[in-house]
């Protein structure tokens, strides 16, 4: 038996080397969970992601006013397939994803 966990991880971090520059991540990936004898393995598998790299005057505001931190939300494999539409079609709804 295998087991699957979808998760969405978004990172943000405005460098200050200068020119100050954002730099910001999302991406999709799953933990795969399986039996081995007695004891549970997980294997982490990054699945897309896309980022941005900007000057801090040129990135969108409201790139800018998330927090500086990486964040992980739990999603379910319906939002995984929704999100990668929104990765592709919708770059920024895709950045700005705060869960359900």
């Amino acid at each position: 038996m295998q087991e699957e966990d979808y998760i969405y991880t978004r990172s943000k971090d405005v460098f200050k080397n200068g020119n100050e520059k954002l730099f910001l991540f999302a991406g999709l990936s799953k933990k795969e969970y399986r039996r081995e004898g007695e004891e549970l393995v997980s294997r982490f598998v990054p699945l897309d992601g896309t980022y941005i790299r900007k000057l801090v005057e040129k990135a969108d505001p409201d790139f800018l006013a998330l927090p500086d931190k990486t964040i992980e939300i739990p999603i379910t494999y319906d939002e995984y397939l929704r999100l990668e539409t929104l990765r592709i079609e919708e770059k920024k709804e895709f950045f700005l994803y705060q869960g359900k």
